[in-house]
């Protein structure tokens, strides 16, 4: 089996926007009814639902229906079926729920993400929200050099009166994180409790920056490159040394993010090289 043939980025988009879509019709039959719920770890703010294996295991068939030698990693890597031992440079990552929490307390801002990465490097993402007055929501996507669509809408044409640089932002530490940005940019910090949905948001041009504090890859993944169609750049948070630390500013060193660091030669360490990911990001179009 071919693992490294390319692979038409459109038709990736095109199959990642329809997973996306298919996955945002699962959780909406189930939103707002009993389901099982379960938590990581102990960890009751970490909860996982039937809802996400039953995404993770319907996204993770149709990808390998359509691309047996690629591999994948999702979320729900307990209950799931990771396929990271295959040596193939294209690797689907999934986050089939992201804002599990807020859709078990039946708060309707969440989302399912799906990323396509090509040798550590996002080439498609897909990102279904729930959208106001719209019966299916909305799926946010974008693949490298194709910009970034709203359904088969530019983000242009589907937000026609979005005219105005978006004063909003995700920041966990405005004090911190506020610095960082443009210089004399005024902002007001959200909070949607989902990654995904802030990345989606921020590559509409909704929100103005976002961060995500350690994210996992499968947060993160799809909304890079959405980001970056959007025109928007996306930086990673260097972590100084003891000594830098004793003389740094409060202003964050920041470098240019473009893609993750795998092995080239054991492939599957890649595995746990992604499932170990927890890097800062900040997202936006910065001056």
């Amino acid at each position: 089996m071919v693992k490294n043939k390319p692979v038409d980025i459109v038709e990736l988009q095109k199959l990642a926007e329809k997973l996306a879509r298919d996955a945002g019709v699962i959780i909406k039959e189930h939103f707002g009814r009993k389901v099982q719920v379960e938590f990581k770890n102990g960890k009751v703010v970490d909860p996982v639902t039937e809802v996400d294996l039953k995404c993770q295991e319907f996204i993770l068939n149709e990808i390998q229906k359509k691309y047996p030698g690629h591999a994948f990693i999702g979320e729900e890597a307990e209950k799931g079926n990771n396929k990271l031992n295959e040596e193939s440079k294209y690797i689907w990552v999934v986050d089939p729920l992201d804002g599990t929490l807020n859709f078990a307390s039946n708060f309707p801002l969440f989302s399912s993400s799906i990323a396509v990465l090509y040798d550590g490097e996002p080439i498609v993402g897909a990102i279904h929200l729930p959208w106001p007055y719209t019966k299916e929501g909305v799926v946010v996507h974008a693949g490298l050099g194709n910009g970034v669509f709203c359904d088969d809408f530019s983000r242009e044409e589907f937000l026609v009166r979005h005219t105005q640089r978006s004063s909003l932002a995700v920041l966990p530490n405005s004090k911190i994180f506020g610095s960082s940005l443009s210089q004399g940019e005024l902002v007001e910090s959200r909070n949607t409790g989902s990654i995904a949905v802030d990345l989606a948001l921020t590559g509409m041009g909704v929100l103005g920056y976002a961060v995500a504090n350690r994210p996992r890859v499968w947060d993160v993944a799809a909304g890079i490159i959405i980001v970056k169609e959007s025109g928007g750049m996306v930086k990673q948070v260097v972590e100084p040394s003891k000594i830098r630390k004793l003389f740094r500013s409060n202003r964050l060193e920041l470098e240019t993010f473009r893609k993750f660091k795998l092995s080239s030669a054991n492939h599957e360490a890649n595995h746990q090289i992604l499932d170990s990911w927890r890097e800062t990001l900040i997202f936006g179009k910065f001056s």
